[in-house]
């Protein structure tokens, strides 16, 4: 009995060490706060969306105050990935799970799935 509750903890562990993220550093560290939805097509248009990016990789993204999807930026290919933390929710359901950021300055970012200039994409407007 022991033996399973110590390999129980270092399952734990390990699954808790294993989470990859990117912090928000160098040329991402701009990101960092609050983000509020302007427009896109592939979100439903919800205009209560917004978008909180932490300095330690994380997102949440709430619709007014609930919080709808969270989970962690994964740097590919120079660009910031968003790969959400919901188990328990059905992928194709999500808003942010696979999108990537496609662009960004000071005060505005796009969001898309694919790098293309012609698929849907979402803007944010810092708050």
């Amino acid at each position: 009995m022991f033996c399973l509750k110590k390999i129980i903890v270092v399952i734990i562990v390990l699954i808790f060490c294993n989470c990859k993220k990117s912090r928000l550093n160098n040329e991402f560290s701009k990101l960092s706060g609050t983000w509020v939805w302007i427009n896109g097509f592939d979100d439903n248009s919800n205009s209560a969306f917004i978008l909180t990016l932490e300095v330690k990789g994380k997102y949440h993204l709430c619709n007014g105050n609930k919080k709808v999807e969270y989970g962690r930026l994964i740097k590919e290919d120079n660009t910031l990935k968003f790969i959400s933390n919901d188990i328990l929710k059905n992928y194709k359901m999500t808003y942010m799970n696979g999108k990537s950021l496609k662009y960004f300055k000071n005060d505005s970012l796009i969001i898309t799935k694919i790098h293309l200039t012609d698929q849907p994409v979402s803007y944010y407007k810092k708050k």
